[in-house]
């Protein structure tokens, strides 16, 4: 599977956002909040034994508040990196889970570098998987 986030993986249905954000769990660390909404399957039906392995990608929504970053450089630059993290890792933590709409949400003044990008979310996705 390529590497890229097309328009089908991103969140932008508006009722799929306030379902996600009313209904939702969610999991901290380290500035993150990842909040995620599963889809719901019935375990004991025969029909969707074999359909696990077939769920497609998560549709994401990343999120960086200008209240805690007031540049939109900033902004941009924090987008871009959780952007590119998760575009690289969704196949090997998120593509057989059972996860509907996921959001990124970085909730911290201070701009991150890579490597904290990637300890962290790796880290929630774990813990989602």
């Amino acid at each position: 599977m390529t590497a890229t986030l097309p328009k089908s993986e991103r969140l932008c249905s508006k009722h799929k956002i306030d379902a996600l954000f009313a209904n939702g769990d969610s999991y901290r660390f380290g500035g993150f909040t990842v909040k995620f909404l599963r889809i719901h399957t019935n375990d004991n039906d025969e029909n969707n034994v074999g359909m696990r392995k077939n769920l497609p990608l998560p549709k994401m929504l990343i999120s960086v508040p200008k209240r805690y970053q007031k540049k939109a450089v900033d902004r941009n630059r924090t987008k871009r990196l959780i952007r590119e993290v998760y575009r690289k890792h969704k196949t090997e933590y998120l593509a057989e889970s059972n996860i509907d709409a996921l959001a990124i949400i970085y909730a911290s003044s201070k701009v991150p570098d890579y490597a904290f990008v990637e300890e962290c979310l790796l880290k929630l996705f774990t813990k989602i998987k």
